[in-house]
């Protein structure tokens, strides 16, 4: 029996230690996710502003194609239907523009949202692992065989005495 609770004891250490360090290595893992994912966040960003940037472009050489193409037909681009039409061109890209920034913006917030919740789970994994102790495992293991064991002893006495 006294064979059995050592056994039990160090087989209950070793599952504890392989068990903290698991706990130990998914911070780890969560923590290197949180980064990557704070990489991915500026990449979105700085990809949101050359899209953004890109489109202003074209909108810019767009509306010019027109004013040439209006002015080249001999139409006044400063009033009228003419003014309209290059106006319209500008808000229309401005419209696009906000909605470039909009969809850049929560691209970013979700990447930024997904590594506080990794850092969050990394911590989670480190207290979770600071909170197991080997050694404690070990003694309550050899504590409770031994409780059984005198258990059994006094059980086994009175039988005998009876």
């Amino acid at each position: 029996m006294i064979g059995a609770a050592a056994v039990s004891a160090v087989s209950t250490y070793q599952q504890s230690r392989a068990q903290r360090s698991q706990l130990e290595q998914q911070a780890a893992i969560d923590e290197q996710n949180a980064v990557a994912a704070d990489y991915q966040k500026t990449d979105a960003m700085r990809r949101g502003q050359e899209t953004e940037a890109m489109h202003m472009l074209q909108v810019g050489q767009n509306r010019a194609r027109q004013e040439a193409a209006l002015a080249a037909n001999g139409v006044v681009t400063t009033e009228g239907s003419a003014f309209g039409l290059l106006a319209d061109t500008e808000l229309f890209g401005a419209i696009d523009a906000s909605t470039i920034r909009d969809n850049t913006a929560r691209e970013a917030y979700g990447y930024s949202e997904q590594a506080r919740q990794l850092r969050v789970g990394a911590a989670a994994s480190r207290s979770a692992g600071r909170s197991i102790n080997p050694g404690f495992s070990a003694f309550s293991s050899l504590a409770g065989s031994a409780g059984q064991y005198a258990a059994s002893s006094y059980f086994a006495g009175q039988a005998r005495a009876s």
